[in-house]
């Protein structure tokens, strides 16, 4: 600020007023921040658990075919790939959508 801003807000008792909106603002950025940092966790941990549930059951079913010679090795390698692309692909999508959220936010603020 310059000197004579300042001096405004202390001549006209605004001081006060002026810290206790900066403050609400403040506060407001500030819990709109924690909850966009617990939802990008929410969606991390999702993702990965979803990935891991989706290895352990091609795990298990691929474990089964190729003791029957029903499926190589090669398939499981390509649906092991495929899970891991969707896995990447949902965490994109998540970042992508939290980004466009916080360009709303910031742009109404």
């Amino acid at each position: 600020m310059t000197l004579g801003v300042a001096k405004e807000l202390r001549v006209y008792g605004l001081g006060e007023e002026t810290v206790s909106k900066w403050e609400n603002s403040y506060n407001e950025a500030e819990k709109y921040r924690k909850r966009s940092i617990k939802a990008d966790g929410v969606v991390a941990f999702i993702s990965g658990i979803t990935f891991y549930i989706f290895v352990a059951v091609i795990m298990a079913y691929s474990i089964f075919q190729i003791s029957y010679d029903a499926m190589t090795v090669d398939v499981y390698l390509m649906l092991y790939t495929l899970g891991q692309n969707i896995s990447e692909m949902s965490r994109g999508l998540a970042s992508g959508y939290r980004e466009v959220e916080n360009a709303l936010y910031s742009s109404n603020s």
